[in-house]
């Protein structure tokens, strides 16, 4: 079979009993996911504030997530290393593009309002804690896999369909390595 057993599962919780396949299928699939295609990882030699600016000065970024926290703070470090900036966000404080990304239908009215814009970098740092109260999307998924799982996929396949960032274009996806629900 392509997936491994289930029976590392623990059986005290309905929760965990009902998220079992879909932990296995990320421990199944998470050797292919480890492997980096970038050459340039791990080279972390000293820098300073001057050479960002030759990396992204006068370059267009992308930064979806980027208003609060540690989006906000990439968005801040680009756009002072040169960086023409544009920040996505659902409430936000100073968003270049307000919008909801947990339905389909508010990554499709980003990628309407990203038409004709070009980037070479795009940084994605939206995440949704778990909501116990209100736990699904308009759209009837879980508020955890629609934002951090189905809208990183659903806008990055598309702006790489629609041209909207360069071919050499930089993908940074910013996750919490792990969650505790409550």
């Amino acid at each position: 079979t392509f997936l491994p057993r289930m029976a590392e599962a623990p059986t005290s919780s309905p929760l965990a009993m009902l998220t079992a396949p879909t932990r296995a299928f990320f421990r199944w699939t998470l050797p292919f996911t480890l492997e980096s295609c970038d050459t340039a990882v791990g080279d972390a030699s000293d820098a300073s504030i001057e050479d960002p600016r030759a990396t992204y000065d006068c370059k267009s970024a992308l930064v979806v997530g980027g208003t609060r926290g540690i989006g906000n703070a990439i968005a801040n470090t680009m756009a002072a290393a040169g960086a023409n900036v544009v920040r996505v966000g659902r409430s936000a404080i100073v968003p270049d593009i307000a919008v909801d990304l947990s339905t389909l239908e508010g990554c499709t009215q980003l990628l309407q309002q990203l038409e004709g814009l070009r980037f070479a970098f795009v940084v994605f740092t939206l995440g949704q804690w778990p909501n116990m109260h209100q736990p699904f999307t308009g759209d009837g998924i879980e508020n955890v896999v629609a934002i951090d799982l189905v809208a990183r996929h659903f806008i990055l396949t598309r702006l790489a369909k629609s041209g909207i960032v360069e071919p050499t274009a930089r993908v940074m996806c910013v996750l919490a390595a792990g969650q505790r629900l409550p």
